[in-house]
């Protein structure tokens, strides 16, 4: 309107080379033929694996549930011959598995204990029960293999399954305080303590006090250095382990 002021806004000045904010949307990664071949065909192979283990699982819980029933039946009192007989069977074959399972069981702990031994842990059999459900035998690989909480085969970077002693390998490197010293003797009367993994890493306060504790792994602290156990003991007074 007539009379009234013009007010000049000043003009925002704009940048020569303004900021473009990255994008949200993620990239999609792109594969050789090659790497797409070698990735496809593990996928294949570690599905088929589980469903193999799985396949066999259910055909030796179906099998087992079978002879306890026929064991069931021949131990009735009006049982006739024919399943009495059946349950006389049923018992040998019960017997011959709890047999195997035993044997397999044994071979595991060896094949355990020889790996705990190779990777110089403190107390083997701390991480043979540690293990023990992370580790089956692979009847085509005639060895034993990682497998997950799920029980599926792990797998390397490669697509290839992860054996027993590169599980051992990385639960190693992961729980440092669980792999003894090596003493390592010079020209003189003592030796040095030195170790390939780092002795300075604390095990958790709960897996050497309290209701859940390692009486062993504490044992060998409190050996080899009691002023760390005492600060160690100290620590745990304060959280209310002891």
């Amino acid at each position: 309107m007539p009379g009234e002021p013009v007010i000049d806004l000043p003009l925002t000045e704009q940048p020569e080379n303004p900021t473009i904010p990255p994008s949200t949307t993620s990239e999609k990664v792109e594969f050789s033929e090659a790497q797409q071949r070698i990735l496809d065909n593990a996928i294949k192979a570690a599905s088929a694996r589980a469903g193999k283990s799985a396949r066999e699982e259910a055909a030796r819980l179906k099998l087992e549930n079978e002879r306890l029933q026929a064991l069931a039946v021949g131990n009735s009192p009006d049982a006739s011959e024919v399943e009495k007989l059946r349950a006389s069977i049923a018992d040998e074959r019960l017997r011959a598995q709890a047999a195997e399972d035993r044997a397999a069981m044994l071979a595991k702990t060896t094949y355990q204990q020889t790996l705990a031994a190779k990777f110089n842990h403190v107390d083997p059999d701390t991480s043979t029960k540690l293990l023990q459900n992370h580790l089956k035998f692979d009847a085509e690989l005639k060895t034993f293999v990682a497998v997950d909480d799920a029980g599926v085969t792990r797998l390397n970077a490669d697509g290839t399954p992860m054996t027993g002693e590169k599980l051992y390998d990385e639960f190693s490197n992961a729980k440092p305080w669980l792999v003894k010293s090596n003493v390592i003797f010079g020209t003189g009367s003592t030796g040095s303590w030195a170790s390939s993994k780092p002795i300075s890493a604390d095990p958790p306060l709960e897996l050497l006090f309290g209701p859940k504790s390692d009486g062993k792994l504490i044992n060998q602290i409190a050996i080899k250095d009691n002023a760390r156990f005492q600060i160690l003991r100290a620590a745990a007074k304060r959280k209310g382990l002891i």
